[in-house]
């Protein structure tokens, strides 16, 4: 998506009421600027959050050059406040792509942070992990 040549991109950040989950959806093209005001959206929100917080990213409708996603990948890794390398974020990615499954396992990578993360067809299926997830780590006092 272009408007007047320049790529067009939506971000929604938003907290699942009464739950530790941040769900992102993003639309369009996405770059290391788009990410950098996901974090702080995120860690704004996380402030509030006892916890753990599950960050889902819908990445299902993001058009990404492989240049961007790796830029995007590197800033994840240094442990800015939001990003995927958050020590209180746990990562679901929802995403059928090569593109997603290759982010996932570059973030996987020890040079890119060796962060934990999920990945999810849908975003029913991602919500379903993380309740059942948290449920377990209330239930076991983490």
């Amino acid at each position: 998506m272009t408007y007047q040549g320049q790529p067009i991109v939506t971000t929604l950040v938003e907290r699942v009421p009464d739950e530790p989950i941040i769900i992102i959806t993003i639309q369009g093209h996405l770059d290391s600027h788009v990410m950098q005001g996901v974090y702080y959206q995120v860690a704004e929100l996380a402030r509030n959050i006892e916890g753990p917080v599950y960050r889902i990213i819908d990445l299902r409708y993001v058009e990404v050059t492989l240049a961007d996603l790796v830029e995007i990948v590197k800033e994840a890794g240094k442990g800015i406040p939001g990003s995927a390398s958050d020590p209180r974020i746990v990562n679901i990615f929802v995403g059928k792509s090569h593109l997603s499954r290759f982010a996932a396992d570059m973030l996987r990578l020890r040079r890119f942070g060796s962060v934990h993360c999920v990945l999810m067809n849908t975003l029913e299926d991602a919500l379903a992990y993380v309740r059942a997830k948290a449920a377990r780590s209330f239930s076991s006092g983490v």
